[in-house]
């Protein structure tokens, strides 16, 4: 179990009453592992300092014991009895998970497509790297450092998303995949369970706070989430490129006031 330091006492009991089976992380030497790799990296340690989210992006690679990084935020639920062995077994593909946000990036639309046309920086569409499976050796932070430099303005001046944007920009190139959108999800704030077939997860994000509880309540009492009988297996799709041009003129639009697009 990787804290951020964000776990309170009774929050790691709970946890440990659980399974015996759980062990957290040393966070002091969590902290030291993660300095000395970055010590010739300033930018990754400024960034470190400026914005706690983004340990995920260098605390949990540098400090994972195995070859196979298989990673779950805590808002990340099971739904359903799943078969996750997909997550390990892919061992040459980085997989994330698909959003439902069309544009979750701190840069803007604008700022993304310059920089493709320019610098040659490419993205994924729709990354959201609530779940993460990778090699923890496929992480360049030499990329990440000079990423965090070309865009350092509209990083400092974000509150959110940067950690998914340098995920999505550094795992370009590599052999990238999602979980089904269909099977993991973030829902919207008027999703319910009777929408259609159960997912095997949702990522319920901050935004969903204020009805995760009633959502939460509606999908255990579902006939499919106590049948254990059958596991559905997870299947991957390949990620797909961002659409620059598309959303470049998108957003050029909207600030003239105008909406040429469905």
């Amino acid at each position: 179990m990787f804290s951020d330091g964000s776990l309170s006492d009774s929050d790691r009991s709970a946890l440990e009453k659980i399974s015996s089976n759980i062990e957290f992380t040393d966070k002091a030497q969590v902290e030291q592992n993660t300095l000395d790799r970055l010590s010739d990296y300033p930018n990754c340690l400024k960034l470190l300092r400026h914005y706690p989210q983004i340990k995920k992006l260098f605390q949990v690679p540098i400090n994972s014991p195995e070859e196979r990084l298989v990673f779950f935020d805590v808002d990340v639920l099971l739904m359903r009895p799943s078969n996750l062995n997909v997550l390990w077994e892919e061992t040459d593909t980085s997989i994330f998970m698909q959003d439902c946000i069309r544009h979750a990036y701190f840069m803007s639309q604008t700022t993304l497509f310059f920089s493709r046309f320019r610098k040659g920086r490419k993205i994924h569409d729709r990354l959201n790297s609530g779940i993460i499976g990778t090699n923890p050796e496929r992480y360049d932070y030499a990329l990440i450092e000079e990423l965090i430099k070309e865009f350092e303005g509209p990083i400092f001046q974000s509150k959110i998303w940067i950690e998914q944007s340098l995920q999505s920009m550094h795992a370009y190139g590599k052999n990238t995949k999602y979980v089904k959108p269909a099977q993991l999800f973030v829902p919207e704030l008027n999703w319910t369970p009777s929408n259609g077939s159960l997912p095997c997860a949702l990522h319920f994000t901050s935004a969903m706070n204020p009805l995760r509880k009633a959502q939460i309540e509606q999908v255990i009492q579902m006939p499919q989430t106590s049948s254990t009988e059958h596991s559905t297996t997870w299947n991957l799709v390949e990620a797909k490129g961002y659409p620059y041009f598309e959303n470049f003129l998108r957003e050029r639009v909207y600030r003239k006031g105008r909406n040429l697009f469905n």
